[in-house]
């Protein structure tokens, strides 16, 4: 019987197998280009469970939870990342802003 790929952990700590972060970001944006969002959506989640700032997880995850019309997730998702270290990227800033625009012409 094989054993999944799944991160060795050892007291407490995660260890993640050689690439397989660039693994998980390159089938999510593959999914998310085939616009298979929610199997994307589960690619950033699982990335994010052992990186929780990685920038394109957290970006393919708004993209996904716009996709899916979950606007909630997606403006939380963007306005955390304009709080850290990508608040001066302007494609961050314009999908907030594309979020909020969206959120009020569904009410």
């Amino acid at each position: 019987m094989k054993k999944k790929n799944r991160p060795f952990r050892q007291k407490g700590k995660v260890v993640l197998f050689p690439n397989m972060e660039d693994m998980l970001v390159e089938k999510g944006l593959s999914a998310l280009k085939a616009k298979q969002y929610d199997a994307a959506r589960d690619l950033f989640e699982e990335l994010l469970q052992f990186d929780i700032r990685h920038p394109q997880a957290l970006y393919g995850l708004a993209i996904c939870s716009v996709e899916l019309g979950d606007y909630d997730r997606a403006e939380a998702v963007t306005a955390e990342m304009l709080q850290g270290d990508l608040q001066n990227d302007y494609d961050i800033a314009r999908l907030y802003l594309t979020i909020l625009i969206q959120k009020k012409k569904l009410r």
